[in-house]
C-alpha cells in the first residue's frame, strides 16, 4: 500500500488474503526503526475525506451508490450519527444522501449503519429559509472545502446566505446558526412521519401513539423518535431528544396532520377554475384545499407546487407526491421551531434511550459551559489520537500519489472507527444501557449496529491489534446483548 522502506512504519496487504497468524485479509503491520528523515503524518485527520462512497441515491424507484454509506460527523463509535440530508423527508428513502447534490433538507441525526437495514430512532433539524418554492430547503455544495469533516460539519447555504455549523460529542451535539440580516430566523427540529403502511407508523397504531412528538418545555424542546424502517422492536423504542439555545428565541410546536398519503396524487390534477399555485409546505397546500370549496383532495409536489380536485378525481399511484381530503384530525406536535431574535443562535442538543432526564444530563454534562470551538477541539483530539494508534511514519516523496494513499488509508480507517456503536450511557447510577432485547434499562456497556459475517475478519482482527481496551469493551457489550435475548445477534441494528 505505502512504499516499504527501512525506517518507518507502513502498511501492506496481502494480496493472496492470507495474513500474519491467520487474520486473513487485515492490514499487517510492518515495524522497524524511525529515523529523523522519515515523513510523519501529525494531524491524520485532515486526509480523512467524508465524501468517499457517498455519490449516489435514489431516482425513479431506484437507488444507486458509489459505496453505500454516508458522510457521517460523529465521535469514534459514538452514540449518534449526523449527516446532511439531501433528499426530501418525503421521498422515505434509505439512500437520503447524494454527494452530486445541491439541495439541503435538514441535519439528520441518525443511527443508519446501512442503507440495506435503515435508519432507526432518527430526528431532523430543518432550517426555514424562506425560499420560495420550498421553505424548508436549501442550496450548497458539500464539497466545499472544510463543509463536512469527521468531527465537524460547516455548511454554507443558498439561496439566501444563511451558515449552520454543528459539532458533535458522545451523546448530543451543538449547533451554530447564523442567519441572513433579513428574512426568516428560524430552525425546527422534526420527527417526519411515513406512510400509515409503513410497520414503524403501523407500529405506533397499534399503541394507540405516534412515531415521534415533540413539546416545548422549560425554555426548549422536548422529542421523542419511535421511528424505525422495520418497525419498532417488540420491546419498544423511544429516543428522548432534548435541546435548548443560547440567545433569545421563542418556541413554536406545529400540529402536523395525520391523514397525508404519500406516493398518491389524483387526476385529472385541477378542479375547474383552480390552477397550481406554488406554496411552501404540504400543510398550506391542505389548508387552501379546507378553505375552498367542492375541494374534495388536494396533491402536494416536493417543488412547492399545490393542486386542488374535486370528488370526479380518481387517485393514482405516483412516487414523490403527497395528496389528502380536506379535514384531517390533528396529532400531537411533531415540528417544533426556534424562532430567533439575533442573527447568530446556538443550539445545544442531549439524547437518550433511557429517559428525557438523561437527555438532559447529556446537554449538561457534555455541552453546556463550553464553547463551539471547545468541542470542535475536543472531537478533532478525539480522532487523532485514535487515527495515530495507527501511525504512517514514512509515506513516501511528498507527492499527489502520496496524498492519495493518504487520504484512502486514513478514510478508510476513519470508516473502521465508526462501529460498533456504543449504546452506553453515564447515570447517576453508573454506566447504564438501554438493551433493545429485554427492553429494559440494564447495567454495563450496551453496543449495536454491527454484522459480523461483514466485520469477524476485518474490524474485529484489526480492534485486537490497535485498539485492544476499546475491544474489550464491544466484547463486554455483545455479551450483556446475549444475557438480554439469550443469543448473539448476527445483524445488530438497534
Amino acid at each position: 500500500f505505502f512504499p516499504q522502506r527501512s525506517t518507518g512504519v507502513a502498511f501492506r496487504a496481502d494480496a493472496m488474503g492470507h495474513g500474519v497468524h491467520g487474520l486473513g485479509a487485515v492490514a499487517v503491520l510492518a515495524v522497524s526503526v524511525a529515523s529523523a528523515e522519515n515523513v510523519r503524518v501529525p494531524h491524520p485527520e485532515d486526509f480523512v475525506n467524508v465524501l468517499a462512497g457517498t455519490v449516489g441515491g435514489q431516482r425513479d424507484g431506484m437507488h444507486h451508490s458509489s459505496g453505500n454509506v454516508l458522510p457521517l460527523v460523529a465521535r469514534p463509535w459514538g452514540f449518534n450519527h449526523w449527516a446532511p440530508q439531501s433528499a426530501d423527508p418525503n421521498t422515505r428513502t434509505s439512500w437520503w444522501f447524494d454527494a452530486n447534490s445541491d439541495t439541503f433538507y435538514g441535519l439528520r441525526c441518525t443511527h443508519q449503519p446501512s442503507p440495506w437495514i435503515g435508519d432507526y430512532a432518527w430526528f431532523l433539524l430543518v432550517l426555514e429559509t424562506g425560499f420560495k418554492a420550498n421553505k424548508r430547503m436549501a442550496f450548497t455544495s458539500y464539497r466545499a472545502e472544510g463543509a463536512l469533516r469527521p468531527f465537524l460539519l460547516d455548511l454554507h447555504l443558498g439561496p439566501f446566505g444563511h451558515q449552520m455549523k454543528m459539532t458533535p460529542t458522545n451523546h448530543g451535539a451543538m449547533v451554530s446558526v447564523l442567519f441572513p440580516s433579513s428574512g426568516e430566523r428560524r430552525i425546527c427540529a422534526q420527527v417526519p412521519s411515513g406512510a400509515p403502511a409503513d410497520k414503524d407508523e403501523k407500529s405506533a397504531a397499534s399503541l394507540k401513539t405516534t412515531s415521534g412528538s415533540c413539546r416545548q418545555s422549560a425554555g426548549g424542546i422536548d422529542l421523542i423518535s419511535k421511528r424505525f424502517v422495520d418497525g419498532a422492536p417488540s420491546s419498544g423504542l423511544d429516543f428522548f431528544v432534548r435541546l435548548e439555545v443560547r440567545g433569545q428565541a421563542r418556541i413554536e410546536e406545529i400540529a402536523l396532520s395525520d391523514c397525508f398519503e404519500h406516493d398518491f396524487g389524483y387526476e385529472p390534477m385541477n378542479m375547474p377554475g383552480k390552477e397550481r399555485i406554488a406554496l411552501n409546505s404540504m400543510e398550506e397546500c391542505h389548508r387552501r384545499c379546507k378553505q375552498t370549496a367542492n375541494c374534495a383532495h388536494f396533491t402536494w409536489w416536493s417543488d412547492g407546487g399545490c393542486h386542488l380536485q374535486d370528488e370526479r378525481a380518481k387517485k393514482k399511484k405516483q412516487p414523490g407526491l403527497t395528496s389528502g381530503p380536506p379535514n384531517c384530525k390533528e396529532t400531537v406536535p411533531r415540528h417544533c421551531c426556534f424562532v430567533a431574535e439575533q442573527q447568530e443562535l446556538e443550539i445545544h442538543i442531549g439524547t437518550s434511550f433511557i429517559s428525557a432526564a438523561q437527555a438532559l444530563r447529556a446537554v449538561d454534562a457534555e455541552v453546556k459551559g463550553k464553547t463551539f470551538d471547545d468541542l470542535v477541539s475536543e472531537g478533532r483530539d478525539a480522532w487523532r489520537k485514535l487515527l495515530r494508534k495507527v501511525e504512517v511514519l514514512d509515506a513516501g516523496p511528498a507527492t499527489a500519489a502520496t496524498f492519495r494513499r493518504l487520504e484512502v488509508f486514513y478514510t478508510s480507517l476513519y470508516r473502521a472507527l465508526l462501529f460498533p456503536r456504543r449504546l452506553d450511557e453515564e447515570t447517576p447510577t453508573g454506566i447504564r444501557h438501554w438493551s433493545p432485547y429485554s427492553g429494559q434499562v440494564m447495567a454495563g456497556i450496551g453496543v449495536s449496529d454491527n454484522g459480523f459475517w461483514d466485520t469477524f475478519r476485518t474490524v474485529y482482527p484489526l480492534l485486537s491489534i490497535a485498539y485492544p481496551k476499546q475491544l474489550s469493551n464491544f466484547v463486554a457489550g455483545w455479551l450483556n446483548s446475549f444475557e438480554a435475548g439469550g443469543w448473539l445477534p448476527k445483524r445488530g441494528s438497534p
